[in-house]
Order: C-alpha cells, then sequence, then structure tokens
C-alpha cells in the first residue's frame, strides 16, 4: 500500500498516489479570492502559480530539485469542476529538462491532494558545448532519418537536457518534422545528438488506418433537419 504522505514519481503518465490532504500554506492564505460565483476555489495565473510554487518550496520532500542549479518553469494551468492543475517543467541552465514534469492538483477548496514527480534526479554534463549542430541540420538529419522526402508543416525544435544512462543528461537537439514519406504523413519526434548529429530515438506520433465511416457536420440532427430516425442507443455499439 503507497505510503499517503510521499509524492508519486513514477514517469509514467497519470500515475498518481494519494497524498494527505494539506490546506494552503498561511503565507498564500491572502491570495486565495474566489472570482467565480460557482467555483470555491479560483485564483488568476499569476497568483495560482504563485500559490503551487509556494507549496513545493515549504514540502522539498515533493519534488527534490537542487537548489541554484534545477529550477521549474510553468508550462500550463487547467482548471476543472473538482481540480486545479498547475503544471511545471524542469529546467537547468535556463534549458529544459526532455519529459521531466512537477504536477501540482489541489481540490476544489484549493487544498493540495497530489504531486506527481516527474523530474530528472542525476547528473549533467557541463555547460552546453559551444560547437553543436544547428537547428537547420538537425531538421535534415531527422527527416533523413524518417524517410521523408519533403515536410507539410514547420519543422519545430529546441536544445533540451536529455537524460540517459548512468543518471546523466546531456544536450541534445528535440525537432518535430512534419515530413512525407511515400508512405504515409509523418509527425516524427526526433531526438538528434547535438555534436555528433547521431539520432538517438525517433516517433511517429501519427497514426495511420484505413477505414470507412459517415461524418455529420455540424451533428446529424442538424444534417438532416429533424430527429427522424435518430434513436439514443444508450452507448452500444452501432452496426458496421
Amino acid at each position: 500500500m503507497p505510503d499517503p504522505n510521499r509524492s508519486s514519481r513514477n514517469r509514467a503518465r497519470f500515475t498518481y498516489n494519494s497524498l494527505e490532504p494539506r490546506q494552503l500554506l498561511a503565507s498564500t492564505a491572502d491570495l486565495i479570492v474566489p472570482t467565480l460565483p460557482d467555483s470555491d476555489y479560483f485564483l488568476d495565473n499569476t497568483k495560482q502559480e504563485a500559490v503551487a510554487r509556494d507549496y513545493l518550496a515549504n514540502n522539498p520532500d515533493m519534488a527534490s530539485l537542487e537548489a541554484g542549479k534545477n529550477h521549474l518553469e510553468l508550462i500550463e494551468i487547467k482548471r476543472g469542476l473538482a481540480t486545479t492543475v498547475t503544471r511545471f517543467q524542469q529546467t537547468m541552465h535556463g534549458i529544459k529538462v526532455a519529459d521531466a514534469f512537477v504536477t501540482t492538483i489541489q481540490g476544489s477548496s484549493g487544498e493540495f491532494m497530489h504531486v506527481h514527480n516527474q523530474s530528472f534526479e542525476g547528473n549533467f554534463v557541463s555547460d552546453i558545448p559551444k560547437k553543436i549542430i544547428g537547428l537547420e541540420a538537425s531538421e535534415q538529419i531527422a527527416l533523413a532519418h524518417a524517410g521523408a522526402h519533403s515536410t507539410f508543416a514547420p519543422t519545430r525544435g529546441q536544445i533540451v537536457w536529455l537524460p540517459g544512462q548512468n543518471k546523466t543528461a546531456s544536450p541534445v537537439w528535440q525537432v518535430t518534422v512534419f515530413g512525407v514519406t511515400p508512405e504515409a504523413h509523418g509527425d516524427f519526434l526526433t531526438y538528434v545528438d547535438s555534436i555528433t548529429g547521431k539520432v538517438l530515438s525517433q516517433e511517429n506520433r501519427i497514426a495511420n488506418a484505413t477505414g470507412t465511416g459517415d461524418v455529420f457536420y455540424p451533428n446529424p440532427w442538424q444534417t438532416q433537419g429533424d430527429g427522424t430516425g435518430l434513436v439514443d442507443s444508450n452507448d452500444a455499439d452501432s452496426p458496421a
């Protein structure tokens, strides 16, 4: 049975261990000013970020980032009917660490319910080398590795720290090339060594399938003008 007083540290997304519900720290109580009539807890983005950062700073066991070397950059804040989710990405020397996130989840009253810690614990090779390949070169390497002859959208790329073996992170290019291959279009997330140009990994995030189906725009009722023949199947599968 998981210890309810510890945060989860599973790199698989959306895997949480429960925490003992904790109220907001007294030092941030003055920030809690509900502004939505139907919400028990709501802060604007600046205040919400401050509350989450303050909680992590005062609960170092939840995200054990070494002071002065590792920092958190706000990625997004999501609000639902029952939760507020604040998501940070770990950085080192101002450069993001690939897939290294710390996420706080608060309940409808602002109490902290979970901290999901995917931060990287290990060693970073020294500073980014002065002589590295550029984005354009890494783009061409990624396209060649994918077997793509052209692109259908602009390439996205940035230098990131990529955790590897022996708990060491190295600077690499993280590029997403939207390539056209002889078989199909692809959305290729690629990690390229920033010094050698070697492709460390590549994943096509577009799933290709062949099939048929009916499409209504915007929905069946408005398409045909009335509800004739439309029956609620109670979520049962329809015949092919």
